[in-house]
């Protein structure tokens, strides 16, 4: 089977399909942000294939949380616009969580979560891997249907 990997917008997408999958982000959130609240996955996916990107955004009743994947410094630039945006625009708590897939140690700066990768489900590398640790999430990421997963292979793309 080929590898799907988690740190792609349509990966949590699909996760966020089911009530486990759902309850998964909403634990992964919560525990980065010291919280305890449902959220919510706003629609902010790209249904055609084209040069713009995807984001991960949550919300819950006090917060919005926005998620990207293997930021470097060129990349973040964007990120902080759409953080300013949302910031403006409403009256929640916005945090920015930046999952990082090499090793490092986490930290908070300015509303900004920087995670660093872990021997967790989230940042496993190999479809074994992911069984390993999680079979019921592994079994529910791969049965991405082929629509989803040919914009999940064209953010990989355009994220490189």
């Amino acid at each position: 089977m080929e590898y799907i990997s988690m740190l792609n917008p349509y990966s949590f997408y699909q996760l966020y399909q089911t009530k486990y999958g759902q309850k998964y982000l909403n634990n992964i959130i919560n525990s980065i942000i010291c919280s305890n609240e449902k959220y919510n996955l706003l629609d902010f996916y790209n249904y055609s294939i084209n040069h713009v990107r995807s984001y991960v955004i949550f919300e819950s009743n006090n917060n919005i949380i926005f998620i990207d994947f293997n930021v470097d410094n060129k990349k973040i630039n964007d990120d902080l616009t759409i953080i300013r945006f949302l910031k403006i625009n409403n009256f929640k708590k916005v945090s920015f969580i930046i999952l990082n897939n090499w090793d490092g140690i986490n930290y908070l700066d300015k509303d900004i979560y920087y995670i660093y990768k872990t021997n967790n489900f989230l940042f496993a590398d190999t479809y074994d891997v992911q069984l390993k640790l999680n079979n019921k999430l592994t079994k529910i990421l791969y049965s991405m249907n082929k629509e989803i997963l040919k914009l999940y292979l064209h953010e990989e793309e355009i994220s490189n």
